[in-house]
């Protein structure tokens, strides 16, 4: 009877040890999710009593004779326990994860809303690389008189995201990268991010957008787009393409996404498709030749477009 005893404590101790494993995995799968932001495990130490707390209840069920089962339901119950106060604690902004001096911090359902923004200067031509999680993002053109090269509006979401904006500049040429910080304290925020990115029409753009699981739409019209490299996953997405650029190249790569083209009459346009297992419907200004989608007027127009489209699981429409 000792020997069964025995046995029964080492196997229940035994689950404890893979509890906490699944506790950390748990934790690093809700960063990959952006659920709670990569700074929880500076704040994670100060959980250190649980380990306590565990061996505890190990000695408790190892004493009473507890079998595996209920060792591993215990087990089970503090881990979800733990993981539960870790997420909450990082939506209540408990966990800090600000530099020093950083702390930006609101009540209980405010919004947090902001802008920045980047001077034109002298930037006549400028390679920007904005990259967008989940949430709203909208892309369109600033006035042709404005001074500035970027505004950005935003809303930050549940994950905390703000944005920001590094211009570097050598000569009459700039590189902009537009993106989202983690290194925020924010409360407790409802609803999904949202950006409203506003750009310079007068400067050439070399513009790549990475989007992730949102609703997009991005207004190009107006804008000089000499070079487009647009990348969507699970986003639903609009694109209306520049309409007075001269030449632009399109390069498209869609995922499980919804997507579609809109492009202004008096573009002459070809599109090259490797399509995959996408769903492409094109309107009737288009004629096709297996892959290739043209326009009658792609040859004469003063203002053309080339697109290589890649599409995986996605439903693409081409206006």
């Amino acid at each position: 009877m000792a020997s069964e005893q025995g046995g029964s404590h080492k196997r229940g101790f035994s689950v404890f040890g893979p509890a906490i494993l699944i506790a950390l995995g748990a934790i690093f799968l809700l960063n990959s999710l952006e659920v709670v932001p990569w700074s929880v495990w500076g704040t994670l130490w100060r959980f250190w009593p649980v380990i306590l707390i565990l061996l505890g209840v190990q000695t408790i069920l190892g004493r009473s004779g507890a079998n595996w089962a209920i060792s591993l339901a215990v087990a089970v119950t503090i881990v979800v326990l733990l993981v539960g106060v870790i997420v909450a604690a990082s939506q209540a902004g408990w966990i800090n994860g600000l530099p020093d001096g950083g702390a930006v911090t609101r009540q209980e359902d405010e919004a947090l809303t902001g802008s920045v923004s980047n001077e034109l200067g002298t930037i006549q031509e400028v390679r920007s690389n904005l990259q967008f999680g989940a949430g709203r993002l909208t892309v369109d053109s600033l006035p042709s008189a404005s001074d500035k090269l970027i505004v950005l509006d935003y809303k930050v979401g549940a994950v905390g995201r703000v944005p920001t904006t590094k211009l570097t500049q050598t000569g009459r040429q700039g590189k902009l990268d537009i993106t989202g910080s983690e290194e925020v304290k924010v409360g407790f925020v409802s609803g999904a991010a949202e950006w409203n990115v506003h750009l310079n029409p007068t400067v050439v753009q070399n513009l790549t957008v990475r989007i992730g699981a949102a609703d997009g739409n991005l207004d190009l019209r107006a804008l000089k787009v000499r070079t487009l490299n647009l990348d969507v996953g699970a986003s639903t997405v609009i694109v209306g393409l520049p309409a007075n650029a001269g030449s632009t190249n399109a390069f498209v790569n869609s995922g499980a996404a919804t997507l579609t083209l809109e492009i202004p009459s008096e573009v002459g346009t070809r599109i090259v498709s490797d399509s995959g297992l996408a769903s492409i419907n094109a309107s009737s200004r288009f004629s096709r030749e297996g892959g290739v989608f043209t326009t009658d007027d792609y040859q004469t127009a003063a203002n053309r477009l080339d697109v290589e489209l890649k599409a995986g699981v996605s439903t693409v429409s081409i206006k």
